[in-house]
């Protein structure tokens, strides 16, 4: 009896924990959106970018991957036709859009499959080797 108590209560705890841990998500959440918003106020024209459903990446005005792919390409006699990029998330939505071909990962959020030219492998299965081999090489 003692055995089977123990695993009704280790049981509960679990399902309490997933309960508190949705509760701090919410609550992260709202702070990053509050945040995301005072920051766009006081800094117009900052580069606000995200990787990961809970973080901010800030950068200066005009500085994003995909200025940096074009400045890379131009140092490298590049034009933009000959460039590709392959990204996941939303700090990368700059650089798919300016590269010459836009790859989406396999496992890329939904906003970016939509802007991508392509989508090749996720990132378990070689997706950016995958696109290399087919694109490039």
């Amino acid at each position: 009896a003692f055995g089977l108590h123990a695993v009704r209560r280790d049981a509960h705890d679990r399902h309490a924990g997933r309960h508190y841990f949705d509760e701090i998500h919410t609550i992260v959440d709202q702070f990053r959106d509050a945040a995301w918003r005072a920051i766009e106020a006081a800094c117009p024209g900052v580069e606000l970018t995200s990787s990961l459903p809970r973080n901010m990446e800030v950068n200066a005005p005009g500085v994003t991957k995909g200025s940096g792919l074009l400045a890379l390409a131009a140092h490298l006699g590049l034009t933009r036709a000959q460039t590709m990029a392959v990204g996941d998330s939303g700090n990368d939505r700059a650089m798919i859009e300016a590269a010459g071909l836009g790859v989406a990962m396999g496992n890329a959020t939904d906003d970016i499959r939509k802007i991508a030219d392509v989508t090749t492998d996720d990132n378990n299965h070689d997706g950016v080797a995958a696109a290399i081999e087919k694109y490039v090489l």
